[in-house]
């Protein structure tokens, strides 16, 4: 074997770890933009399932005291 072919076949393979290396890199990018884009999703459906929690909440208080004032009406009817 000839040092040639060896250094040749070493720089090859310094080429591909860096193609790898990038990319590794160009994935990292893509999965941090979509870390984000979950991130901001995340906080968008916290508001909205806030505001499904207060109008729960304003269902079922006009819900009893719908019952209480029929079941007070139906008690002290006379």
């Amino acid at each position: 074997m000839t040092a040639k072919p060896m250094e040749s076949r070493i720089a090859h393979l310094e080429g591909v770890v860096d193609q790898i290396g990038d990319r590794l890199n160009g994935i990292d990018r893509r999965l941090d933009g979509l870390h984000s884009e979950l991130g901001s999703l995340r906080s968008e459906m916290n508001a909205r399932f806030g505001q499904m929690d207060q109008k729960f909440m304003w269902v079922i208080g006009i819900n009893v005291t719908s019952w209480t004032t029929t079941m007070l009406a139906v008690l002290f009817h006379r």
